[in-house]
């Protein structure tokens, strides 16, 4: 308990750190509620107040960190800035990926991310909760979360989105373009496509495709009802896939267009970080959307932690100590979590950073 509570003021002093003018109360909550996630490995707020390393009953912690989750003065957006500011500085110049998906978060809800791909997992950038557990998150949602992104990535940085067929709208590959943002997003089979030169428009789902193969269509327009373009369109159908990628891009080589959509798996990776193999986000029993993101604040916050503590374990030749030495079965936000339970579990010292080496 005494490294726990450690780790608790630790956590606080740095939240006090990034939320300088804020209210001393709401810091303090906001690192229970990290901590608490942490010890717990649950979003069960009676969970997390049973772990708090602090003199209180459980039931007062629980209450005391749900009323922190509706405080409408609580701005996910102004609490996060200060962790991405530094990550800002180090992305200028450089090419990056951004991953845009949807999970479910509680009963009722999906979460939107936009994320930044990083080492075989994606790291958060920006969220919203909607309501609803199937069909398209609305595509002005969509495009809030890309420009409160845009608005702060430095100059010289070249990116490029990647996204599934839920994304499909004209309107973001639209807005994409007008910012010079590249992107490669997968249609759905009922796509319209008109190569260049040609008349005639057809569905994507009924260009001849086997198993195994890939067919480039070249530089062509999508979406007979809205058409725009030109776009680079390609299929693909891996073999043993259920179902062939149908890809639209500004990159025109049909090789790079293939090895970019499949980083886009990665964002699901840290899904399952944040759900079934970490904090189980996709059971909370919040049901009002600001609430939720709120908590995808506390877990965000984590989850960038562990990532770049376990950068830092790499990058000082830790890692044997922590995973199998004759092969690599461990991620990075894995070799974090597992380094800082060793270093709490020994009454070791420890360290906080939030910016990963590598980028």
């Amino acid at each position: 308990m005494h490294s726990n509570l450690r780790l608790y003021h630790k956590m606080f002093q740095e939240i006090h750190q990034w939320l300088q003018g804020e209210r001393v109360t709401r810091q303090r909550n906001l690192a229970l509620l990290v901590v608490g996630l942490y010890l717990a490995q649950s979003v069960y707020l009676s969970k997390i107040g049973s772990k708090l390393p602090i003199a209180a009953k459980k039931l007062s912690l629980a209450d005391r960190l749900r009323r922190f989750l509706r405080n409408r003065a609580i701005r996910v957006e102004t609490y996060y800035e200060p962790l991405l500011a530094p990550l800002w500085q180090a992305l200028a110049g450089k090419e990056v990926w951004l991953m845009m998906d949807t999970t479910q978060a509680g009963a009722g809800h999906r979460a939107l991310v936009l994320s930044l791909g990083y080492r075989g997992r994606t790291l958060p950038l920006a969220w919203s909760v909607h309501a609803g557990t199937r069909g398209n998150v609305s595509v002005n949602a969509q495009l809030a979360l890309l420009e409160r992104i845009y608005q702060r990535l430095p100059l010289g940085t070249t990116v490029t989105l990647l996204a599934d067929s839920g994304f499909d709208s004209s309107d973001l590959p639209i807005w994409l373009q007008a910012r010079g943002w590249h992107f490669v997003i997968r249609q759905k089979r009922r796509a319209t496509v008109r190569p260049v030169g040609q008349s005639a428009w057809l569905r994507l789902g009924d260009v001849p495709l086997q198993e195994g193969e890939t067919k480039s269509l070249g530089w062509s327009f999508l979406s007979k009802t809205s058409p725009y373009g030109p776009v680079w369109v390609v299929l693909h159908w891996k073999k043993g896939a259920d179902d062939p990628w149908l890809l639209a891009s500004t990159d025109g080589d049909t090789h790079r267009v293939l090895r970019l959509y499949g980083k886009r798996t990665r964002i699901e990776a840290m899904y399952g970080d944040m759900k079934a193999r970490g904090f189980d986000l996709e059971h909370t029993r919040l049901r009002q959307p600001d609430r939720i993101e709120r908590l995808m604040l506390a877990i965000a916050i984590l989850y960038l932690y562990f990532v770049a503590l376990g950068s830092w374990v790499v990058k000082n030749g830790l890692r044997s100590r922590i995973d199998r030495p004759d092969r690599r079965d461990l991620s990075y936000f894995r070799l974090g979590w597992d380094h800082l339970d060793d270093r709490l579990r020994l009454g070791l010292s420890f360290h906080l950073r939030f910016v990963p080496y590598y980028l």
